[in-house]
Parts: C-alpha cells; structure tokens; sequence
C-alpha cells in the first residue's frame, strides 16, 4: 500500500512540474487520486480507475476547470482528513 501512496504523490508532483512548465502555453495540468477503503462493497470501483474519476475529469476539461492548474484533486470521501472511518 505504501508503494501506491509514493505513486500518487510522485504523479502529483508531476503535475506541478508540467504545469508550471507548459502553463504559459495555456496548457493546464492536474492530477487526480482517487482513494477507496479496499472492500467487497468498493471493488467494482477499484476494478475500474477510469469510473473513479470520469465525472471529475470532464469538468477539469471544460470552462469550469479552466482556472484549475497544476493541483492533485484527491476525491476520497473525506478518508485522509478524518479517521478513515
């Protein structure tokens, strides 16, 4: 688990570098950690990364994400900031 934690935080980071790099071309770049607790409930979601963050993705590509740049969107239901529960 600690290798996918390092994972997400490395293409984070990344996503700050490219945008900072390519953002005067009016490029923008964001990353998106979606976060589950492992269950048999959540399966069919951890199954499929690209139903995790379909719905998200879409507005960072429309006008509404059009000031959103070079962040990490971390959609886990409130996990990492409360007790996990």
């Amino acid at each position: 688990m600690s290798e996918l934690f390092s994972l997400k935080g490395k293409v984070a980071q990344l996503a700050r570098n490219l945008a900072v790099e390519w953002g005067p071309a009016n490029v923008r770049v964001n990353s998106i950690s979606p976060g589950l607790i492992a269950t048999e409930f959540a399966r069919p979601l951890l199954d499929n990364p690209e139903l995790l963050s379909r719905r998200l993705t879409l507005m960072l590509a429309s006008r509404a994400g059009a000031f959103i740049t070079g962040q990490n969107l971390i959609v886990d239901g409130a996990t990492l900031i409360g007790d996990g529960n």
